[in-house]
């Protein structure tokens, strides 16, 4: 809104979760509007699913899971911060929207869109990134707690300690001054010393336009 200083924000998700692309969106939205500035991280569902009784329908998930929030990390490490947001959004985009399943090709086309190395969607399917993945994934759940999962948003207190939660989860995502509104209740909630948790059933289905 008019006259608002931007805040800056950490952000870390895993990008095949489509409750967390929704509230990607809606931190660019709220960036576009110059109310946020917004340092981009990966967390990884298949590190936090590793140890679990997984189906084999989650198994198979777990083990594709890896593969994007690798080439990510490793397009963050090789191009800068400045790849991270258009590759992410896509492969959310082929992931989410197109529901597209073959992952190799959806990181191959994704890197390639964004004009960056094909060697960096070859690192998939390798370890190559994988200790940088963990380490990011454990700052979140850090901020987090034990039981959430992706994404995890960061906030610093005014008295410069930082604290994170887990959303907020969306259906939709709010526009304009819409978003900022969202976002600047999520940062009161936030950074209020003693507030954890506010949390109601999913009535809607995310929508993946």
């Amino acid at each position: 809104m008019a006259g608002m200083d931007s805040i800056d924000v950490d952000f870390w998700l895993d990008p095949l979760c489509p409750w967390s692309w929704l509230t990607a969106e809606w931190l660019l939205e709220v960036e576009r509007q110059g109310a946020v500035e917004v340092t981009w991280h990966v967390m990884s569902l298949s590190v936090l699913n590793e140890d679990a009784d997984l189906p084999p329908e989650w198994r198979e998930f777990n083990e594709k899971a890896w593969g994007p929030v690798r080439v990510l990390e490793m397009a963050r490490q090789q191009a800068g911060e400045a790849a991270f947001v258009p590759l992410m959004r896509a492969i959310c985009r082929r992931w989410h929207v197109d529901e597209r399943r073959d992952v190799s090709e959806i990181l191959a086309e994704a890197v390639a869109e964004c004009d960056l190395p094909e060697s960096i969607a070859q690192v998939a399917w390798t370890d190559d990134v994988d200790e940088d993945v963990r380490l990011s994934h454990k700052r979140a759940m850090a901020l987090g707690g034990p039981d959430v999962g992706s994404p995890i948003l960061g906030f610093v207190r005014d008295d410069g300690e930082q604290v994170g939660f887990y959303g907020p989860i969306i259906s939709r995502v709010p526009r304009g001054e819409d978003a900022v509104r969202l976002f600047e209740a999520t940062r009161t909630l936030a950074v209020t010393p003693g507030f954890f948790e506010l949390k109601r059933t999913r009535d809607e289905e995310p929508w993946l336009e």
